[in-house]
């Protein structure tokens, strides 16, 4: 397997004037990214038939309709919520650090917190249906991705600030399970920790991770085995998209790459 790159575009150069389709005022600043998801049963996609996961400055996730209307939230409740950082702080959740609907179960939400704990709530009953703590060192859940086996179980990847990938399978009986399959851990990244993204190619046989060790990195799904790597950006990889046979990926160093895999 290798990779080539096939177009690059600077952005401090030639910087994109793109004018969105809609948007809404979520009142609330996150550095966690959103997910959004089309309703179950919706016949079209249309702004009130969508609905948007959006972390909050404190536990909690608000969950709102791309037409900008506030539905619900998904609250551990009184007492249970933390307001603002609490990294380090024993017992508490922190912030909600990355979010993820579940692969062909838009009524389930994966959910990563600042403890190294991650959630799947079931956004009809408001509650977790199962959790499960990863770090024992409460590093904190930087990105959360879902996909399913072929087999049809649910996985899901967990990155931490750290240089570990935790892989999860769930499945959703009559008590929800997150049961832990393994660990991707790459050493190679120990310079500078932290997986900022992560991607399964629609096939689910590879799985690329972004890192702020200025890397893109491919593994396979069924072995975990590290295939390649992408040393091209000179700054944080904060984001990956797949298309195809085709890896674009974004950097801090203000250049979007498109490559293809062979």
């Amino acid at each position: 397997m290798g990779v080539i790159v096939t177009q690059s575009f600077d952005l401090a150069v030639s910087p994109a004037a793109l004018d969105p389709l809609h948007k809404f005022d979520t009142k609330v600043w996150s550095f966690a990214r959103m997910s959004a998801v089309l309703v179950p049963g919706a016949p079209t996609v249309t702004p009130e038939n969508v609905e948007v996961a959006m972390p909050t400055l404190s536990t909690d996730v608000q969950i709102y309709s791309a037409a900008g209307a506030e539905k619900y939230a998904l609250s551990f409740g009184p007492g249970k919520t933390t307001t603002g950082s609490s990294k380090g702080k024993k017992g508490e959740m922190g912030l909600c650090t990355a979010l993820s609907h579940l692969a062909d179960c838009p009524g389930l939400l994966a959910a990563a917190y600042e403890c190294g704990e991650v959630a799947v709530w079931s956004c009809a009953e408001k509650k977790t249906v199962a959790r499960i703590a990863l770090s024992t060192e409460a590093n904190s859940v930087l990105k959360i991705e879902t996909s399913k086996t072929a087999t049809g179980r649910h996985r899901l990847y967990a990155g931490i600030y750290g240089c570990e990938v935790f892989v999860m399978d769930f499945s959703h009986g009559s008590e929800g399970k997150l049961e832990l399959v393994t660990t991707i851990s790459d050493t190679r990244s120990a310079a500078k920790p932290g997986i900022s993204d992560i991607k399964v190619r629609a096939d689910g046989k590879l799985v690329f991770t972004a890192g702020y060790d200025f890397r893109v990195k491919c593994y396979d799904t069924k072995s975990f085995k590290f295939l390649a790597v992408l040393k091209y950006h000179t700054k944080n990889v904060n984001s990956i998209c797949l298309i195809g046979n085709r890896v674009v990926v974004g950097a801090n160093d203000e250049c979007i790459t498109e490559w293809e895999l062979y």
